[in-house]
């Protein structure tokens, strides 16, 4: 499998370079996680404004786990991690514009060879 990390958890890195609001989102990103084995809170944050960041934030692979996925493909588990985490805030999220993030996800995904998504939730 290629694997995709998807999240509406709001996973952006420092500075939120595509705004995305802690709720009701119309915008998503794509984040780089390339030759990242392990997740820190000096790059990554979480901007969600409907549960408490505070663990995911000290620890960002607890929401989205690069860590635990790049052993799984070191061990041959699966063929490839995508090298970029798809991102939104889904708190308060209007359901025609969750559906369309989700359409345009799904297209880069595919253009990408993506076979699998994992999807790390609230």
């Amino acid at each position: 499998a290629i694997i995709a990390l998807v999240t509406e958890m709001g996973f952006v890195p420092h500075g939120n370079p595509d705004r995305i609001p802690s709720a009701n989102a119309k915008v998503w990103g794509r984040y780089s996680v390339a030759n990242l084995d392990d997740l820190t809170s000096a790059q990554f944050v979480y901007v969600h404004g409907g549960y408490d960041t505070r663990k995911v934030d000290e620890d960002p692979d607890r929401g989205v786990p690069v860590d635990a996925l790049r052993e799984l493909e070191r061990e041959g588990r699966f063929k490839k991690l995508i090298d970029e985490v798809f991102s939104t805030c889904g708190n308060g999220g209007c359901l025609t514009e969750m559906k369309r993030i989700g359409e345009e996800m799904a297209v880069e995904l595919k253009r990408r060879g993506a076979t699998a998504a994992i999807l790390p939730a609230t």
